[in-house]
């Protein structure tokens, strides 16, 4: 699913996905008495912050406006949003560095579902090009299982585990400068979670701000936790515990939406899991007392969704504090001992020193190798490392689609060594998974076709990473294909992999403009190669095998002396890829090439030797991207080349020329639209295609020149894959109007 789509699907739990009404109240202030403390120790003063995704950040503007007050907080209890932020503040930052922080997260790559297709390797890269979903339904002893949320947190963790590496060491959230305690909801019992002993300030967010269904429960001491907002959103009654005196409440929640809100799903969604919230709040604020403050920033213009609105929801929180600031000052020390109290607050975030590793080590998995995990990474004990390394390592286990996520947390060591922890989170659905994909094309008349594929793949079956993959296509083309990935050691770049196949493709002779028969090309083969993974670049492979071609008519009366043919074969095969997308590419190159030589003549043009090979380089100038493209081949069956269809001469239907032989080059020009369309929820682009190609027969026939063609055409990048509507027209007069789902190459 997309970024924007994440956005608003997490704010129908993180207090609501429509703004807020317009009758949202005002800030509410009750105004403290001169003391409320006992006369031997000065007043204590709890800080409870409410959850509300987005809408959280008003926290920080409040806090900024509780420093100039001189409000000395003397603990802090939160939920989801609120946890990050009171947590933040709790650890020692300044509301000047959250601001600055919040500023600069890129919340696209925040709510990320993979990670970006340049980086993975190269079977990925693949599956990503066959137009296979993203999204993995897993099967296992006990039936059919989904992820638990369709955002990974792997971004998510990384960006806390940065931002609280300061408190890493500390595991009773009590002992922060500032003792702090977080709230989140156990699945199983539907109660509340007090997150404070046994815990990092990173975990403890963590599971505050679980968002079921979009981000997976976390796991503590045996429990499922998911985000607190469910049945303590404002928790009043841990602060008073924790010895408050007095309560400074802010309730950032989204209120109940009025009916002409509730004529979607989504609106349905959020005002039920608005109620369960509004309704554990309203609980909260009677627990207030007539000395403590409440205070409810105006965000009616705002959605718990609105991440990339940071500065303006932090000002509304901001002004709304203001307001109340001569209420504010009377809970305020001096200048000089607010400054002392506050430097010392701030002593831990000052400390920021590269780690001496005296051990590495990898936590928690049941099937995936751990010694895979560390051959991946550069890191060794005894280096010394810095954030900034150990998150690219992290991001490098990652990349290669094992795991949900990768936390990380630093541990004591010897000698004032520490030791690197990395805790993988293994695939909850195990790794027996199905996915799906395909791609559909018509020109809403007579040209329509389609192609489905169902793949399975049983990962880790050794522990050096052994992969069974099975796959089926129906459609245009019918296929079925068996292959065993198996690396020669333990994250080795060598690798073995034995593959079977059959398939079936149909295509059509034309005499002029009128089709005059149909064929059916037949292949199938058994092959052993062996291979060599270049990074995260690419793949080099050479095999051999036993190949059958076959080619038989099916409709019409031209013959071609097409003998069924069977041989032994050597191949070799170079794929280098670093596209960015395979859709709507932005930056990068990809290079196929593959070349067979059979010991025998084979198919109708008796060739021995074969090639096919593509090539595409993508690079934006300003708003512009300009991906250029190249391709051509020769076979040993007619029909296995095809041109026809969006962005392959666009205008001319689907397949309309054929042959054993092509070339063809494509130069396509497009720039974005999602900033003018943001309604859309999906990267939406527009651009033309200008292409030029010929495509024939050795043996003569079919050849009906270069063709020139251009396309112009919108575009979307969709959770369901991208969707195309192009406007075509082939010289010779020949022209269509497409709509296509799916990969188109």
């Amino acid at each position: 699913m997309k970024p924007f789509l994440l956005i608003i699907f997490a704010a129908l739990l993180a207090s609501g996905s429509v703004p807020a009404s317009a009758d949202e109240p005002p800030a509410h202030v009750i105004t403290p008495p001169e003391s409320t403390a006992p006369a031997e120790r000065p007043l204590r003063v709890g800080l409870v912050l409410s959850g509300g995704g987005a809408r959280g950040f008003a926290h920080i503007g409040v806090l900024k406006v509780l420093e100039e007050a001189g409000v000395k907080v003397s603990v802090i209890t939160a939920t989801s949003m609120g946890s990050m932020v009171g947590g933040a503040y709790a650890e020692g930052y300044t509301p000047e560095e959250m601001a600055n922080i919040v500023k600069n997260v890129n919340w696209t790559q925040m709510f990320a579902a993979k990670p970006n297709r340049a980086d993975l390797n190269w079977r990925r890269k693949e599956d990503k090009e066959q137009g296979l979903s993203d999204t993995e339904l897993g099967i296992g002893p006990k039936g059919f299982a989904l992820p638990y949320g369709i955002v990974t947190t792997q971004e998510l963790d990384l960006f806390l585990a940065k931002t609280n590496e300061p408190a890493s060491m500390i595991n009773d959230l009590a002992k922060l400068p500032i003792p702090f305690a977080a709230f989140a909801t156990d699945l199983e019992t539907g109660k509340a979670v007090e997150l404070q002993k046994n815990i990092s300030l990173s975990r403890a967010m963590r599971a505050s701000m679980s968002i079921p269904g979009v981000y997976a429960p976390a796991e503590w001491q045996g429990k499922l936790l998911v985000d607190g907002g469910l049945v303590q959103n404002l928790p009043v009654d841990a602060a008073r515990a924790m010895g408050a005196d007095i309560i400074i409440a802010v309730n950032v929640g989204t209120p109940l939406s009025p009916r002409k809100d509730l004529g979607s799903i989504a609106g349905v969604m959020g005002q039920m899991l608005n109620i369960l919230t509004e309704q554990n709040v309203q609980k909260s604020l009677k627990e207030l007392r007539k000395e403590d403050i409440l205070i409810t920033p105006d965000l009616s213009k705002y959605t718990s969704g609105d991440f990339t609105k940071s500065a303006e929801i932090m000002k509304v929180g901001e002004d709304a504090a203001r307001k109340i600031f001569d209420q504010l000052k009377k809970l305020g020390v001096p200048q000089k001992e607010f400054a002392a109290w506050n430097a010392k607050r701030h002593e831990l975030i000052e400390t920021d020193k590269p780690h001496q590793l005296a051990d590495i080590r990898v936590d928690g998995l049941k099937t995936v190798n751990p010694k895979s995990v560390l051959a991946e990474i550069k890191i060794r004990p005894g280096d010394t490392v810095t954030t900034s390394q150990v998150e690219a390592a992290d991001k490098k286990i990652w990349q290669d689609d094992d795991f949900l996520s990768v936390p990380y947390r630093f541990e004591p060591g010897p000698d004032g060594m520490e030791v690197l922890v990395f805790e993988p989170q293994e695939k909850t659905w195990g790794y027996s998974s199905f996915r799906f994909g395909g791609r559909v094309q018509t020109n809403f008349d007579d040209d329509n076709n389609f192609q489905f594929m169902l793949q399975h793949t049983l990962g880790w079956l050794n522990s050096w990473g052994g992969e069974l993959r099975t796959e089926a296509q129906i459609g245009e083309k019918v296929s079925f294909s068996m292959q065993l990935y198996q690396p020669i050691g333990t994250a080795s770049p060598f690798y073995l992999l034995p593959r079977i196949y059959a398939n079936k493709e149909s295509y059509d002779l034309y005499n002029g403009d009128n089709r005059s028969s149909s064929w059916q090309n037949k292949t199938a083969a058994a092959s052993l190669e062996l291979g060599y993974e270049i990074g995260r670049l690419g793949t080099i492979s050479a095999g051999t095998g036993y190949f059958t071609l076959r080619n038989t008519r099916t409709v019409g009366n031209d013959k071609l002396p097409v003998p069924n043919q069977s041989s032994l074969g050597s191949f070799i095969n170079l794929s280098l890829d670093r596209l960015d997308n395979v859709n709507f590419p932005t930056k990068g190159y990809k290079l196929d090439a593959s070349g067979m030589h059979f010991y025998h003549d084979m198919g109708t043009s008796r060739s021995r030797d074969t090639f096919d090979a593509s090539g595409t380089a993508v690079k934006t100038f300003g708003p512009w991207t300009v991906n250029a493209s190249l391709k051509g081949g020769r076979s040993s069956l007619e029909g296995v080349f095809k041109l026809g269809g969006a962005f392959n001469l666009s205008g001319s239907g689907y397949g309309r020329y054929s042959g054993d032989r092509m070339q063809f080059g494509r130069l396509m020009v497009y720039r974005s639209l999602s900033s003018k369309l943001m309604q859309i929820g999906a990267p939406v682009w527009a651009g033309v295609s200008l292409e030029a190609g010929k495509v024939y027969n050795s043996s003569g026939s079919q050849n009906s020149g270069w063709k020139q063609a251009y396309g112009l055409f919108l575009g979307a990048d969709t959770w369901i894959g991208p969707i195309y509507l192009v406007v075509g027209k082939t010289s010779g007069g020949s022209k269509a109007i497409y709509f296509a789902w799916g990969h188109i190459q």
